[in-house]
């Protein structure tokens, strides 16, 4: 027994205690059609993006601790053309409460994902307020998913129907699916393969793919791993990566494709406040000693508690001791690494952290070194002799032409401003700026209405 059959033994179980406590009889007459089109949502230009509420799976375990739906769902409000939510208890952590929660909440059309196997489970989706149901090829016929698609539409809801193999897709392309999901994981063995939605869709005849929506599912983290199916899908389906994430809006504003913006040098709780709340998606605290804007660990820790989720904390090292940077992360709850120094490939791999690698641009040589470094992030900043960032010295942006960063989310740093900013993002689109004594007032403070400028500026 695979465990996705493992999964459908539960469900059936689950099904027939809810049918006892919650009889069909009890509530039919009445439910209400729904009123938001799934569907419709989907169809944009450009790539539709659904949302999940997914706090834990069988692969990965809990993804999220401490999650709040009312300000997830407020964000995806904001960011997102549909919103899934996962209602299986046992394997997922869902619940049908997230559901109707989320039925009151949102403002945007609601898909159930669970394991659906009976009729029953339809009716009961439209009771905890859905706009669409999954259904998944592999657990049900061609002729049942024919009847639960009927039943489906008598309530209005539209019907998202998945396959995760040539099989399962055959199968849908046999019924009257008008929204085909394609699961680049396994639901048997849960192994992933990012090409599955490119392959799959090459089977779906050229008349038939005119008339559906196609969405890609799984594996999908970064706006570039989005445009790679442009032209492919219609939709992405992305839970895990926005959840996992330390602060959900910065995630779905990078998924949207906007530019980010990391406000760096914070040393106090007034300036952390306001950069947040004029929308940093980054907050960079440094931890070099010889920096006018140093932060000790204990204020830095009070800092990151002050701002509790709402941006990514980047803690700033320079040629620092492997168990000091350790021992600091773990004390003040840092999201995220930078490294600004000499460090080695091998010494910013070593943290269990995402790590932001800066390189100081004095060159083409510079440019080669950060196109090829395994970091998760780079950031290109002014090459000082001497410095390790801070000087508010711009480097020749001319060198980034024709330079092949191959996929990599890259920061823009050195002597950025809001006079300067749009002309950098002109010239290079990255996928964020960082920035630090362009926006202050002196070492160390920043200026409210030039952190302002600038992120309505970038915003724009």
């Amino acid at each position: 027994m695979n465990f996705l059959e493992k999964i459908v033994k539960e469900k059936r179980r689950e099904v027939e205690r809810a049918k006892i406590e919650r009889p069909l009889g009890s509530f039919r007459s009445k439910l209400r059609k729904s009123s938001l089109s799934f569907r419709n949502a989907l169809k944009k230009k450009g790539i539709a993006l659904i949302a999940e509420v997914k706090v834990a799976s069988p692969s990965r375990g809990t993804i999220r601790e401490n999650f709040n739906l009312k300000e997830t769902l407020k964000l995806y409000n904001d960011y997102a053309d549909a919103i899934s939510i996962i209602t299986d208890r046992k394997f997922f952590k869902g619940s049908l409460d997230y559901l109707k929660e989320a039925s009151v909440l949102a403002k945007k059309p609601l898909l159930r994902k669970d394991f659906i196997i009976d009729e029953y489970q339809l009716f009961e989706s439209r009771l905890f307020g859905a706009d669409a149901v999954l259904f998944i090829a592999n657990i049900l016929s061609a002729e049942k998913i024919d009847d639960f698609i009927k039943t489906a539409k008598s309530l209005g809801m539209d019907c998202l129907v998945e396959a995760d193999s040539l099989q399962g897709m055959k199968k849908i392309l046999g019924t009257k699916a008008e929204i085909i999901g394609i699961n680049n994981r396994s639901l048997s063995s849960f192994k992933m393969d990012s090409g599955k939605t490119g392959k799959l869709a090459r089977v779906i005849p050229r008349g038939k793919r005119k008339k559906i929506v196609l969405v890609a599912e799984s594996g999908f983290s970064t706006r570039e791993s989005i445009e790679g199916v442009k032209g492919v899908a219609d939709s992405v389906l992305i839970g895990t990566a926005i959840m996992e994430f330390p602060c959900i809006r910065t995630k779905l504003r990078e998924l949207s494709g906007k530019t980010l913006v990391k406000v760096c040098g914070i040393t106090n709780e007034k300036d952390a406040v306001n950069a947040v709340k004029l929308g940093a998606d980054f907050v960079g605290i440094n931890f070099y000693r010889k920096s006018p804007r140093y932060v000790n660990p204990f204020d830095a820790s009070k800092l990151v508690k002050k701002l509790n989720g709402k941006a990514v904390v980047v803690g700033v090292f320079v040629n620092e001791a492997p168990k000091n940077v350790k021992d600091v992360a773990r004390k003040c709850g840092l999201d995220m690494l930078q490294f600004s120094g000499n460090e080695s490939e091998k010494y910013v791999k070593q943290f269990g952290f995402p790590s932001v690698k800066a390189f100081h641009v004095e060159g083409a040589k510079s440019l080669e070194e950060a196109a090829n470094s395994s970091a998760d992030f780079i950031l290109l900043d002014s090459f000082v002799s001497g410095k390790f960032g801070g000087t508010g010295k711009t480097f020749n942006h001319k060198l980034l032409n024709g330079t092949d960063f191959k996929g990599k989310r890259v920061f823009i740093s050195g002597g950025i401003t809001p006079k300067n900013v749009v002309g950098v993002l002109k010239k290079f689109r990255p996928f964020a700026v960082d920035v630090a004594s362009g926006v202050e007032s002196r070492p160390g403070k920043k200026s409210f209405s030039k952190v302002r400028e600038l992120i309505r500026k970038v915003s724009a």
